[in-house]
């Protein structure tokens, strides 16, 4: 009974062992590749393609110094406790709405502010911000097949726009994000995804060969049916994650690739000032390679003067504009 016991507690302790020896290598071998090959995505041509006006948004804040939801609409004077009312100050993008009566009132205003003092819950103020907002659409192509390999689980992709304001030295607004994931492919599908790579490498040498000799290079035969073009896009459909893959984004999921064109998702705000107009927004690439065994260090590249763009300094009216608490619009 001991003898069997021990021989139990041996395989248990083996297995153990086989384990953690396997997970140490597959950490050890992610970590000597990333830094041996340090693999990086191929950025084909990402460009801002278009802008829209830069508006001007208006809305109304709820205001307090010391509740803990709120006291981030105040900024600390001096490095003093944020949560003395003494030592705080507004963002200079936000005004706050005085709904005391004057003698100067009409009945109108006199009702508007007395409905204001009975929405407004004690211990706050009411304020208007005023944020910026403007819109950026990004078309190119990124390639991140260089940095999946067998121990990649997913990467996780975000487009962001870097600009300097008067009261933050850099923002960092995410405009696009993705997730690249796993794909286990069947057979047939996997010899139609491999002729649509070769269709991809054949155009790409012929784009080339235009542009360096500027004389058109042959036109390659398509080696996929429209039948097989189609069986690949059904397949990819249901890879797409409809609560977070943007419409405006082609996630190819088999070959690790990510196509813009005219590709937005979240506006660029201005939030703790007005630093939006005649400003320079950069639009830099950040991802994250999530592994079996663990992050990788998130990374960022820098896309080139592409994706500068300086925005407009005149701002129209952001419609339509809902004041609420009984703020005039």
């Amino acid at each position: 009974m001991h003898s069997a016991r021990q021989r139990l507690l041996d395989i248990l302790a083996s297995a153990f062992l086989a384990v953690l020896t396997g997970a140490l290598l597959t950490a050890t071998s992610t970590i000597i590749r990333g830094v041996v090959l340090n693999p990086c995505p191929i950025v084909s041509d990402v460009r801002v393609s278009s802008t829209s006006a830069l508006y001007r948004v208006r809305s109304s804040a709820l205001l307090s110094s010391t509740a803990p939801d709120a006291s981030a609409y105040y900024l600390p004077v001096n490095g003093i406790d944020a949560h003395s009312e003494a030592t705080t100050r507004l963002p200079s993008n936000i005004e706050i709405v005085d709904t005391a009566d004057s003698p100067e009132d009409n009945h109108e205003d006199l009702r508007r502010k007395a409905l204001q003092r009975a929405n407004i819950p004690r211990g706050f103020s009411l304020g208007i911000r005023t944020t910026e907002r403007v819109s950026l659409f990004l078309s190119g192509t990124v390639d991140f097949s260089p940095c999946w390999d067998w121990n990649t689980k997913a990467i996780y992709v975000s487009f962001i726009a870097r600009f300097s304001s008067k009261s933050v030295v850099q923002n960092d607004v995410t405009i696009l994000d993705a997730v690249l994931r796993p794909v286990s492919l069947p057979a047939q599908l996997a010899q139609l995804a491999e002729k649509r790579r070769q269709e991809r490498r054949a155009a790409s040498s012929r784009s080339d060969t235009e542009k360096t000799s500027a004389v058109k290079g042959p036109v390659a035969t398509p080696l996929l049916t429209n039948a097989e073009r189609q069986q690949l896009a059904d397949f990819e459909r249901t890879l797409r994650s409809d609560n977070h893959d943007h419409p405006s984004l082609y996630i190819d999921h088999i070959d690790k690739r990510i196509v813009l064109k005219d590709s937005f998702k979240y506006y660029v705000d201005a939030f703790d000032d007005i630093s939006l107009g005649g400003n320079t927004v950069e639009v830099v690439l950040r991802y994250q390679v999530m592994s079996y065994s663990g992050w990788a260090p998130l990374r960022e590249d820098v896309l080139g003067h592409q994706v500068k763009i300086k925005v407009s300094a005149n701002a129209v009216p952001w419609e339509p504009y809902k004041p609420g608490f009984g703020l005039k619009s």
